[in-house]
């Protein structure tokens, strides 16, 4: 079987025929100001080291997500690898490296 003219795809056409509407949500009240503060807390994250962000999963599955030194986020289980260390703990509110180094939630 010989190919006698190869297939070209179609163009795209200039404009979208649909555009993304926005929506805007506008609260119904103001947010009260204990609700504010304990929603919204200044911390400052270390830049050049792994910082956890949170824990999820089931018990005997749990996952961490981590903030690596380089801005990428990264989901982490038991036997992962951290750069050099292994995961070989996640706990609800840590993650135990193989050289028992503790990645703790910041405060």
């Amino acid at each position: 079987m010989t190919l006698t003219r190869s297939l070209r795809p179609k163009p795209r056409p200039e404009t979208p025929s649909f555009k993304a509407q926005r929506s805007r949500v506008v609260p119904s009240a103001p947010t009260p100001r204990s609700v504010r503060s304990h929603a919204t807390q200044e911390t400052t994250l270390p830049r050049f080291e792994p910082v956890l962000l949170g824990v999820f999963g089931q018990e005997n599955a749990q996952r961490a997500l981590v903030r690596l030194p380089d801005g990428h986020v990264a989901e982490l289980i038991v036997g992962s690898r951290l750069g050099a260390q292994q995961v070989i703990g996640v706990m609800p509110d840590a993650l135990i490296l193989s050289n028992s180094t503790r990645l703790h939630m910041p405060r």
